[in-house]
């Protein structure tokens, strides 16, 4: 058998050995839940919160964290929920024997008081996971620098109001006139123009006279009145 064979061989058996682990760990963890709260959803609950959680955790720190800070936030809670998983475990373990005697009431108001802290830790652990995104942080600057540019904006905006109310005032006011010029005039245009006459114009609407006769000699025919 070579080298690379028994690799093989030992990768497996050790993920092999990992996955029963985590089975009988995690079977110990909701059968203390369930036998403490009598609540088959708390059990769940507190199975994802201990189990879950730690895998969740150190898969993150492993493959997907970025930053020391955010590394080992992740680590570290990878590591509470593993000391939460250890701890079930002993103590279903102490329930199931018959060299102690614990009290079962107070064991399961202790197990209450892990689920919820449990819970708390691990979205604690989110939040601060997200601040010390790297990429987070970058746009948190770059926010930052915005809110500040429109800080002095505003406050450059607000310095010069009155300056600027009174050209717009300036403006607006020549405007108006105009306007109102502009009205008054279209008030004339509108009107229709009355016709005068002048004298020339009457010459002209006159009746015309004869035209006085003439003989072949070119004197004039006068008529001859006879007086009896």
């Amino acid at each position: 058998m070579n080298n690379q064979t028994m690799q093989k061989i030992v990768k497996f058996l050790f993920y092999l050995f990992a996955v029963a682990m985590l089975i009988a760990t995690g079977m110990r963890t909701y059968s203390l839940l369930l036998r403490t709260t009598e609540n088959v959803i708390t059990a769940i609950f507190g199975l994802v919160a201990f189990e879950i959680g730690m895998l969740i955790w150190l898969a993150a720190a492993i493959f997907t964290a970025q930053g020391t800070g955010q590394r080992a936030i992740a680590f570290i809670a990878s590591a509470i929920n593993l000391l939460l998983v250890i701890a079930a475990t002993a103590l279903d373990v102490m329930l199931e024997s018959q060299l102690t005697t614990v009290n079962k009431e107070n064991i399961g108001w202790g197990i209450l008081w892990a689920i919820i802290g449990a819970t708390a830790i691990n979205v604690i652990m989110l939040w601060l996971s997200h601040i010390l995104d790297p990429h987070a942080a970058a746009e948190l600057r770059r926010r930052a620098v915005q809110d500040a540019i429109d800080e002095e904006v505003s406050r450059k905006v607000e310095a010069q109001t009155p300056e600027i109310a009174k050209r717009a005032a300036i403006n607006i006011a020549e405007i108006e006139v105009n306007r109102a010029v502009s009205e008054y005039a279209n008030q004339f245009t509108a009107q229709p123009t009355p016709t005068m006459k002048f004298a020339k114009d009457e010459e002209t609407t006159l009746p015309k006279q004869p035209a006085p006769l003439h003989s072949k000699n070119g004197a004039k025919k006068t008529s001859t009145v006879t007086e009896n």
